[in-house]
């Protein structure tokens, strides 16, 4: 398979990614340091390569940097953050093994790897995730409007705040320790003119000091709070490294413009956090075995994550607060709740995204909007496929969601939604599910052979349900009598020119919903009705067509102003149609009208 072959199985060429840079040495040049030269000596040059042999190390100069071999880091070694000064002009305590101040530096790991001692100040598991968040029975649909949801829906669950999330300030290293930092030098502040009397003028920082040009590869981090850290940081790239038992592996707070490449992160509570961080690329990450988010998005704008793999974490990838990212052709599989979550997230594009066998959802909205998803796999999830909560304006297409535990798509409190041209075949409950939903769209879907109903509305109304298929649903070994497309205390849809055939009960049921138009539809060799109304005013049943039902083609129970023209029916177990009950209901069906 190549790389860009997007089949159902995989995205790409490797599954798993290694977990360190090549362990073979950089040639260094010839010659031992002996133990009477001076410090700076020891980090002498070669080659215009610069050699780190010691936590501590403070990079405040240009240049290429590499480690000569693993390096234990302990923050509180003699009662100091690090156990020595910082080097190359900053006199100070460091917060992390290695910390840049500098632009335009590459620090290569060589293979080698930073171990700190000891990770977090504290736990390191972040608090459990409130699953009543996703969860719609915690929102009364007919009263909550995603205006609610945004001083309901914070972080903590994820992050405890230890990364500063939920703030404009964060200090990772005041929880523990850092495997490599790249920051200004006067992080948060700015000095008088000169900057030499290092006086400080009390203000808070120019946002827009940034580092630029900075990279760091072939590194492996292992026990440290955070592994690889970027803040106010821009055009960097992190680049074949691996960060092991974190509690966030890489870490980017405002910082644009860089590159994350094959990276790994397994064993974290987070894998990759992007923190009020835009137009970055990640692309052939694999976090694996976290035990929160693979990559986590906080207010992160305008980001691309481009074939990764994001497997076996609590969730595969969640975007809080994030908008006009670019997710594509990424594997969010097997993981405990959610592959892909978005909340109170606008205007991404959600594209050949393969989320499997997650579970609790494949793909979950939360108070989403205008968000746009194409071509994703949503298959064997133990929950649904896909699911939008109180989520407005998104655009489904081109979406498999089959063979899930419960619903293929779900919609709860969700509205002005477009579901277009999705299979939504094989799942446990229902293949389109609608409940308090209105005017949403679903049209040229396929709902059909589930263990309920192939389309299901629920006190939604004004909806639109057109030129869908919803056959042989509805499964007997389970007691399921399923229908093709159902209507309960659902009011002002219009169901036009879809097909309904060989379900187990009803081709189409409407049941307690009032002033639906039924028109164009197919509904043949179903187990009971073609099409059954029963305690519903004001429908209109025209030129639909109902033939070789177990029951009757078309039927209607103590329902009132049921009218219609154009209908016909043959071939029926027992009538063409029956009308009963209720008042003023005249249809036609093979030119004769009933009652």
């Amino acid at each position: 398979m190549s790389d860009d072959d997007t089949g159902d199985s995989s995205i790409g060429r490797r599954w798993y990614l290694r977990g360190a840079a090549a362990t073979g040495a950089l040639a260094l040049g010839s010659g031992a340091v002996s133990a009477g030269e001076d410090e700076e000596k020891d980090h002498r040059k070669k080659k215009g390569v610069t050699v780190i042999d010691h936590c501590g190390y403070v990079i405040d100069e240009p240049g290429h940097y590499v480690l000569k071999d693993d390096l234990n880091y302990d923050p509180n070694g003699n009662g100091e953050r690090c156990g020595c000064d910082g080097h190359h002009g900053h006199h100070g305590h460091t917060h992390a093994c290695i910390e840049i101040h500098a632009s335009d530096v590459t620090l290569d790991g060589n293979g080698h790897t930073i171990y700190c001692d000891g990770n977090v100040n504290g736990s390191m598991n972040p608090s459990a995730i409130d699953l009543d968040s996703l969860d719609d029975g915690s929102f009364d649909m007919d009263s909550l409007g995603d205006g609610s949801l945004d001083d309901s829906i914070g972080l903590e669950s994820f992050t405890d705040g230890a990364l500063g999330v939920n703030g404009e300030r964060p200090q990772p290293w005041d929880v523990g320790s850092i495997g490599v930092l790249a920051r200004p030098h006067s992080h948060g502040k700015h000095h008088k003119k000169g900057h030499g009397s290092g006086k400080k003028d009390g203000k808070k920082g120019d946002s827009r000091e940034r580092l630029s040009n900075v990279t760091v590869k072939n590194l492996t981090v292992e026990d440290c709070t955070v592994g690889i850290a970027f803040l106010h940081t821009k055009g960097g790239t992190i680049y074949d490294n691996r960060v092991d038992d974190a509690l966030a592996g890489y870490y980017l707070y405002r910082s644009d413009k860089s590159t994350l490449k094959s990276n790994v992160a397994c064993f974290n509570a987070l894998g990759f956090v992007l923190h009020k961080s835009s137009r970055n690329t990640l692309t052939w990450n694999n976090p694996a075995d976290n035990y929160g988010v693979g990559f986590l998005f906080v207010k992160a704008d305008g980001n691309a994550l481009v074939k990764n793999r994001s497997w076996r974490n609590a969730f595969g990838a969640v975007l809080w607060k994030s908008d006009d990212n670019t997710i594509k052709k990424n594997e969010m599989n097997d993981n405990d709740f959610v592959g892909l979550a978005l909340a109170l997230s606008k205007g991404n594009e959600i594209t050949r995204l393969e989320a499997r066998m997650n579970g609790f959802d494949g793909v979950h909205l939360l108070g989403s909007k205008k968000n746009a998803l194409s071509y994703v796999l949503a298959t064997e999830n133990d929950d649904d496929g896909v699911q939008l909560t109180l989520s407005h304006k998104n655009t489904l297409k081109k979406i498999r969601a089959s063979d899930n535990g419960d619903d293929g798509i779900d919609l709860d409190g969700s509205k002005k939604n477009t579901i277009a041209k999705v299979e939504a075949t094989g799942n446990g409950e229902d293949g389109i599910d609608l409940d308090y939903s209105h005017k949403n769209t679903v049209k040229k879907s396929d709902a059909s052979e589930n263990d309920d109903d192939g389309i299901d509305l629920n006190d939604s109304n004004k909806n639109t349900i057109a030129k869908n298929v919803a056959n042989e649903n509805g499964d007997d070994n389970n007691g399921d009598d399923g229908d093709g497309i159902t209507l309960d205390n659902s009011h002002e849809n219009a169901i036009k020119n879809n097909t309904a055939n060989d379900n187990e009960r009803d081709g189409i049921n409407v049941d307690e919903s009032d002033e639906n138009t039924i028109k164009g539809n197919t509904t043949s060799d179903n187990g009971d009705d073609g099409v059954h109304v029963v305690d519903s005013d004001g429908n209109v049943l025209s030129k639909n067509t109902a033939d070789t039902n177990g029951n009757h083609g078309f039927q209607v129970n103590n329902s009132d102003d049921t009218r219609g023209t154009g209908n016909s029916a043959n071939g029926n177990g027992t009538a063409p149609a029956s009308v009963s009950g209720g008042s003023g209901n005249e249809i036609e069906v093979n030119g004769t009208v009933y009652p």
